[in-house]
């Protein structure tokens, strides 16, 4: 893929409602409540099932009435409006809080015990944060524990 030096319109299938932008990736959850991806996807962080990579926009797979992205250098994971938050890519270091380490998701993965998500954030580009409904903020570490 190219460098660009300027900005670029990227070709949605729709308007936008939140857009987040990794390392080599972004991803966009769009007002019809599908998300779509583009950018590097060696590590799954496209969340197509392929696990390649693209230059434009991927629908993710199997997932709907996304409603917020968070995007970091080797994953990215959503949330959907009843809170329920999905996470896809690379899972070293238990990024992707599915209570295991290692290997890699190239298709979103429900985390169970996270349904009830009100935001989702990335820091650093391997830290996926999330915010309860009742207030309560998770860290990656919290993130593995309750999967």
């Amino acid at each position: 893929m190219d460098n660009q030096s300027s900005p670029v319109v990227v070709p949605l299938a729709g308007p936008a409602v939140d857009v987040n932008g990794g390392r080599y990736d972004s991803c966009a959850a769009l007002d019809s409540g599908t998300a779509y991806c583009w950018g590097e996807g060696t590590t799954g962080q496209l969340g197509d099932g392929l696990g390649q990579s693209s230059p434009n926009p991927v629908q993710v797979a199997s997932i709907s009435s996304i409603v917020d992205v968070a995007v970091g250098a080797v994953h990215a994971c959503a949330r959907d409006s009843s809170g329920q938050v999905y996470c896809w890519g690379s899972n070293g270091n238990s990024r992707l809080g599915i209570g295991t380490s290692g290997g890699t998701e190239l298709s979103p993965v429900p985390l169970p015990s996270l349904a009830d998500a009100r935001e989702l954030a990335m820091s650093g580009g391997s830290t996926t944060c999330a915010i309860r409904a009742d207030q309560t903020r998770l860290s990656p570490r919290q993130l593995s524990l309750v999967a």
